[in-house]
């Protein structure tokens, strides 16, 4: 087929009841597959292979090429066969095309009458309030669908977001590669923004790859690209007629070895803390590879999308003009005021020390800045006491917790502060600490909660926290080498899994600027003896990892006198390595576990560690 307007001519001829006429760029005409008094079948020209036109219906949801749909036109016999839609049939090119011929359709007049047209309108007016005209919706076949479409598409099967009936409907920004096929598509729930769902929606079984605003080829490679997170951001970014791509969130190796390939990149990514590690990340990636620049936006600007929205392609303009280039490896005298600001900042993030803790400061005296804390004892020291008792203390002064317990189930675990507050029951705490129970969450070890996922679960519960006006947290993980790893990453010796999961909570702690506390097991040669940072080396050399390494436990003497060692037992704490503060062998604290009520408190005093 040569172009729209002969297959227009061609349906004409054969099937003059059906009325084909041309409105715009598509052809509009009865569907001849179900009993249509509305005209809602129409011919489209297919977006890539500009000589291919294709049908699609928005009623019966028949959707072919026109060779196909003009065998059916004139086989007498097709309306009584029956013509399903196998999954094996469907293909993204199409998927994307019909999409977008439903867009451009439910702007027509002569659909005003259906159903779908007021929700096609609601998605225009979003996407125009972003600053993506409707000839931005045809050049990059912008599509829109309804959640029962979605639901029924073949290639959607798999997705259950596509049937989650809390969705009425989805903008569709199909994902090409090189060569302009669709690959992928993002589905935007635009009704649904700022209500805790997910709105940006991949399809089932496919990997993201990255969005770009033309295909890329050898020869254009060698020019000027903007990379940003989201399409939107891309789109915003075309209006300075220039190339761009879109990440689509946190790039795969495999995105990253795609960027490679491009020889000058300006990196225009959101101006939050999320934006800022993804430029660091970038950087160094690319450092070696492409002719890197940095578009700067001003403050209080989220990214480009929001920039056009509130000034305009002249905002565009001017942070166009202001780019600069982007080194990841500076000389110092560059990065003066960055580290300075950094340290400031990591200090306002750190946790003050619990009045009951009150003896902690002679250690940090700085508090709980965001670290990674490690807790080594002996058997049956209270190492799950102590750290339950600080997550309480925390809580009581509104600080919230994240406690990730791998022994034993939550009712144990509030067994303790039950003891320690006094009450009579769990449901009692309601009424006497009610801010340990607001403050607190206690996730037990299940197979979903993998040292891998736990930065993903952790971040999502500050950014809900940060709603409320919360912006610290202290993570406690009891214990390291009880928690799990992924299928993936769980393999090697115990050593290597344990040093895994450091990396892992160091970069959460690094990350998410939070202090994060790990319990350890104390190899049996050290239960005799006065501890050294040694015990965590036998712990899979996570030593080098660790910011403040901290040992609880009691000498010989003490372990002899039974009768002592099971009521109130006499131990130490001991700062066998601090890099906030004392550590070696003055720095420790005497203790005494009182056990009837899952408590410690000092040994000298015998009061508490109240000051």
């Amino acid at each position: 087929m040569q172009d729209l307007r002969e297959a227009i001519q061609k349906t004409q001829a054969a099937r003059g009841d059906l009325q084909c006429k041309q409105v715009g760029n598509r052809g509009v005409m009865l569907c001849p597959f179900h009993a249509d008094t509305n005209p809602s079948g129409g011919l489209y020209p297919n977006h890539v292979h500009a000589e291919q036109v294709e049908f699609h219906c928005f009623s019966c949801g028949k959707s072919m090429k026109f060779e196909s749909f003009y065998q059916a036109i004139t086989d007498k016999e097709y309306k009584s066969k029956e013509q399903p839609r196998k999954a094996a049939s469907v293909d993204l090119n199409m998927f994307a095309s019909r999409c977008n011929a439903f867009f451009q359709a439910m702007r027509g007049e002569e659909y005003k009458d259906f159903p779908e047209k007021a929700q096609a309108d609601k998605a225009l007016q979003y996407l125009t309030s972003r600053g993506i005209e409707p000839e931005d919706i045809e050049k990059h076949q912008i599509g829109f669908i309804m959640r029962k479409d979605a639901g029924e598409q073949a290639e959607l099967e798999g997705s259950a977001w596509a049937k989650d009936k809390a969705r009425e409907c989805f903008i569709v920004y199909p994902i090409r590669n090189e060569s302009g096929e669709v690959i992928n598509a993002q589905l935007e729930d635009f009704l649904n923004r700022g209500k805790g769902l997910n709105t940006k929606l991949n399809l089932a079984g496919r990997k993201v790859a990255l969005w770009y605003s033309q295909p890329p080829t050898e020869e254009n490679k060698q020019g000027l690209w903007y990379v940003s997170e989201g399409i939107q951001d891309a789109l915003a970014l075309s209006k300075l007629d220039v190339r761009t791509i879109a990440l689509l969130g946190e790039p795969s190796k495999e995105q990253i070895e795609k960027l490679k390939e491009f020889k000058s990149l300006v990196l225009a990514l959101d101006n939050d803390e999320g934006g800022k590690k993804q430029k660091a990340k970038l950087a160094k990636e690319l450092y070696p590879y492409a002719d890197l620049w940095e578009l700067p936006l001003p403050e209080g600007i989220k990214d480009p999308s929001q920039l056009l929205k509130e000034q305009g392609v002249q905002g565009l303009m001017n942070a166009q003009g202001a780019a600069d280039r982007l080194d990841p490896f500076p000389p110092l005298i560059e990065e003066v005021d960055g580290i300075i600001e950094g340290f400031l900042k990591l200090k306002e993030q750190a946790v003050p020390i619990p009045g009951e803790f009150d003896f902690l400061r002679e250690f940090l005296p700085d508090g709980l800045v965001p670290a990674l804390y490690a807790l080594a004892g002996v058997p049956e020291a209270g190492k799950t006491t102590l750290l339950n008792q600080l997550a309480d203390a925390l809580a009581k002064d509104g600080i919230p917790t994240f406690y990730f317990h791998t022994e034993e189930p939550k009712y144990r675990l509030l067994s303790r502060t039950v003891k320690k507050e006094g009450a009579q029951g769990i449901r009692e705490l309601v009424n006497i600490a009610p801010a340990i129970l607001k403050n607190r969450r206690i996730f037990e070890m299940s197979p979903e909660y993998t040292a891998d996922r736990l930065a993903d679960i952790i971040q999502g519960i500050m950014l809900r926290l940060r709603k409320q006006g919360k912006d610290k947290l202290v993570f406690i993980i009891d214990s390291l080498h009880a928690m799990r790893l992924s299928k993936e990453n769980e393999r090697g010796d115990i050593r290597e899994k344990a040093i895994l999961k450091t990396e892992m909570l160091s970069h959460i702690a690094r990350d998410l600027q939070i202090p994060v506390i790990f319990t350890s097991f104390m190899p049996r040669a050290s239960y005799e003896k006065t501890p050294d940072i040694g015990i965590f080396k036998e712990s899979g050399d996570i030593e080098y990892l660790v910011d403040v390494a901290m040992c609880l436990w009691r000498e010989k003497k003490e372990a002899d006198e039974a009768e002592k060692w099971e009521s109130e037992p006499a131990l130490t704490l001991s700062f066998v390595k601090n890099r906030f503060g004392r550590s070696g062998g003055t720095a420790s604290a005497g203790l005494k576990l009182i056990r009837e009520k899952c408590k410690f408190i000092p040994e000298k005093t015998g009061r508490g560690w109240t000051s």
